[in-house]
């Protein structure tokens, strides 16, 4: 079974792409990582893909994250775990990697602004998704919007094919450090990919105190000296 990591980046989140490539190798340096980009200089670790002729209409490249949908076309692999570059692996994704895969999933919304709730179907972050791409899938997301994103996807999910609620643990916000201390330090152990939602990320150092250990936790990867995550208090 072909497998990938996919990514979408520009040069605002190129210091983040990165980071998650870096810690993406402490655990696999086997596993193909593809990022649909414009940018033209090579990364190591990483292959660059233009976007395709879906964009060449938008003019507001490179917003984060729309682009994504590209990747649901491309049948050369059996599955795709999409990794925005806002993300750091924490943990073993060779757990997520050598899993019994789902043909579409993602881990459901949850934090202090989940997505919208479909009838029966709760709503999903598109942070992390896990997708067996068909041509069908990519060209109904795109309609849905013309990008993609989480909107689409969510609607794509509700109408067409139902996702599979994956571990919280796949993609886990940072907002829970902040938001909900307790259950945080019960999991902590168990994060494999750490998500910095929001305008301030690490890279950019804008943010306020409330994130600055999580803040060091990418830092320290992004110097190759690793630390664990940090206690809630």
């Amino acid at each position: 079974m072909r497998k990938a990591i996919v990514t979408f980046c520009d040069e605002r989140y190129l210091p983040g792409l990165k980071v998650l490539i870096s810690s993406i190798r402490i655990w696999n340096t086997e596993i193909e990582i593809v990022c649909i980009t414009n940018m033209t200089e090579p990364l190591d670790g990483c292959r660059f893909v233009e976007p395709s002729e879906y964009y060449s209409d938008c003019d507001d490249w490179p917003d984060i994250p729309i682009y994504i949908t590209d990747a649901f076309g491309w049948v050369e692999y059996d599955r795709i775990i999409v990794i925005q570059p806002d993300m750091l692996v924490v943990g073993d994704i060779n757990r997520i990697l050598n899993a019994s895969l789902p043909e579409f999933g993602a881990v459901p919304g949850y934090g202090l602004n989940p997505p919208k709730q479909h009838d029966g179907m709760r709503g999903f972050g598109d942070g992390m998704m896990i997708i067996k791409p068909s041509i069908e899938m990519r060209d109904k997301i795109f309609a849905f919007n013309g990008r993609g994103g989480q909107e689409a996807t969510n609607d794509y999910a509700f109408k067409n094919q139902w996702f599979c609620e994956l571990p919280y643990t796949w993609n886990m916000s940072k907002r829970r450090f902040n938001h909900f201390k307790d259950s945080w330090n019960m999991i902590k152990g168990e994060i494999i990919i750490l998500h910095y939602v929001g305008k301030d990320k690490p890279w950019l150092e804008t943010g306020g105190a409330e994130y600055r250990k999580l803040n060091d936790v990418w830092h320290s990867y992004a110097t190759g000296s690793p630390i664990p995550l940090p206690e809630a208090k």
